[in-house]
């Protein structure tokens, strides 16, 4: 036990009560039982608990261990606070640890409740949180402030790309490694064990912070992705091909714009025949491949798309995302001041390739400037394209394209998603998945969450609370700099990302699945090369 009024940091207090919602500790006001671990001896209750989180020297109740707090605005409740109350004889004392909702109204809290309970994350309702008063251990310690970020990111996306039933990452020793899921597999959830695809130009050794694109051309699988030198280069599957697994021995894309060299931490972005990347100049660049090309495997020289908002350059690690809007190619980034900039191809522009002018999306939430190393995505949602990225205060914002809409070129104003865990507020260096309507991102805290739109959500737009998918295989919680890959298997989604050990983890979700919100447990996808462990 400690010192009566021992300081402690929050991140402390957050290791700390972590500790009994792992161990599943049951309730009990027994003092004659309580529950030990590294952090000490305490009772199994309500105030027990909280004592143990705060570290002080004894099992507090809820009458005793009024001197040792301080009575706070409800607005300044942060992790690591607490919620109490007294009602004659008897009490109750909760640990604070955010808002489920974007009215803060419904707290988020971590409690032994109740005989028959474990330690547990529960969300109270408004009317019975407003029975209770926020209260700040008197010697709470704010965590040191942190240094300033390095917005490098650290292998960002260097994670799991999913392509229907096949998976692929960057194993630790920089090549390209892939599982694939069968039927006929018997063991690791029909999972084969990770293989890597080595042969051919640098032996498919991938540059820092690479990542791997999947795409499909002329009914293969191919993916592309960068070499130590800058240069992109790619393979393909080929049931012709009897060795290296089908593989084609790894090749690159010269020639052209710089040579066909990408700028640091590049990601290369496919659309039918295709690919996108960014050039060490910022510039966006392009190549498309074309039967009617008798050289440079079929590969048209790298050009560049320039003109318009900043002659067309983007920020620093800023990635292409291209989809297809009215017939035609958009491709979306963002600018060095921010901004998400946009062009298209049209057959009735006859100058720079067909591509318009770069221009910008503004006006709404932050005027639609976005957060260093933000990636742009785009989907289909009730028939018209949705973009979402990140804002510089972290929360998800969106914006859609719309023919009724006269100004902006015909896109709505920027607007945020919040509400939910950490109110909707994600991880720097975070990507947004999304796949039939629902957008997939991770916390501060490392958790998976997520959110979908329904016709049915009167509020926030239509957007449902942000909630987290936990449980199983290291509770969910991912790497720093891990984004979340979705795809369909078997009809039902699927999840890939990075545990914080650097496995491979999944999830889906299944209409049998009653608990979780209908997701499965996180397991780990092991075996082969590495383990199922790969660069994070």
């Amino acid at each position: 036990m400690a010192a009566v009024n021992a300081p402690i940091t929050r991140s402390e207090v957050r290791v700390r009560a972590r500790s009994w919602i792992d161990q599943r500790v049951p309730y009990s006001q027994d003092n004659g039982s309580p529950h030990k671990n590294q952090y000490g001896s305490y009772r199994r209750d309500c105030s027990g608990y909280v004592s143990m989180a705060w570290k002080l020297n004894a099992s507090y109740t809820t009458y005793s261990i009024q001197p040792l707090m301080n009575t706070i605005p409800r607005a300044d409740l942060t992790f690591g606070d607490a919620l109490w109350k007294r009602d004659g004889d008897s009490g109750h004392l909760a640990l604070f640890v955010g808002w489920a909702d974007g009215a803060h109204t419904k707290p988020i809290v971590w409690e032994e409740y109740d005989y028959g309970h474990f330690a547990e994350e529960r969300v109270w309702s408004a009317s019975y949180a407003a029975t209770f008063t926020p209260k700040r251990y008197k010697n709470i310690l704010e965590d040191p402030a942190p240094e300033e970020p390095d917005t490098t990111p650290k292998y960002v996306r260097s994670v799991v790309n999913a392509g229907n039933s096949q998976a692929y990452g960057i194993a630790a020793d920089g090549h390209v490694v892939s599982t694939f899921w069968s039927a006929n597999n018997a063991t690791n959830g029909g999972w084969s064990g990770w293989f890597t695809i080595p042969t051919g130009y640098g032996d498919g050794v991938v540059g820092p912070n690479a990542t791997v694109t999947v795409s499909t051309l002329n009914g293969a699988p191919q993916l592309f992705t960068t070499a130590p030198d800058g240069r992109v280069i790619s393979t393909f599957w080929s049931a012709n091909t009897t060795t290296n697994g089908g593989w084609h021995e790894w090749f690159p894309i010269p020639g052209g714009f710089s040579d066909g060299i990408v700028a640091p931490n590049a990601v290369v972005t496919a659309l039918g025949n295709q690919i996108y990347t960014t050039a060490p100049d910022g510039r966006v660049m392009s190549t498309f491949w074309s039967a009617d090309i008798t050289t440079n495997g079929g590969w048209h020289e790298w050009f560049a798309i320039p003109t318009g908002y900043g002659d067309g350059t983007t920020a620093p690690n800023s990635t292409i995302t291209a989809t297809t809007l009215n017939g035609q190619t958009h491709l979306f980034a963002t600018a060095p001041d921010g901004h998400v900039i946009a062009t298209f191809w049209s057959p009735d522009v006859t100058a720079n390739g067909g591509w318009h002018d770069w221009f910008t999306i503004p006006t709404g939430y932050a005027d639609g400037v976005a957060a260093p190393n933000s990636v742009v995505t785009a989907t289909v949602l009730n028939g018209t394209v949705q973009l979402f990225t990140t804002a510089p205060d972290g929360r998800v914002i969106s914006t859609f394209w719309s023919a009724s809409a006269t100004t902006n070129g015909g896109w709505n104003g920027w607007f945020p998603i919040p509400g939910g865990h950490q109110d909707g507020k994600t991880r720097a260096n975070s990507t947004i998945s999304v796949q039939d309507g629902q957008l997939y991102t991770t916390a501060p805290d490392g958790r998976v969450i997520s959110t979908f739109w329904s016709p049915n959500t009167t509020t926030n737009g239509g957007w449902h609370d942000w909630f987290t998918i936990p449980t199983g295989y290291a509770d969910g919680v991912t790497a720093a700099s891990t984004a979340v890959s979705a795809t369909k298997l078997n009809g039902q989604p699927q999840l890939f990302t990075v545990a914080s050990d650097g496995k491979v983890i999944s999830t889906f979700w299944s209409a049998n699945t009653t608990t979780n919100g209908g997701w499965n447990g996180w397991f780990p996808i092991f075996g082969g090369a590495g383990n199922g462990s790969v660069r994070s």
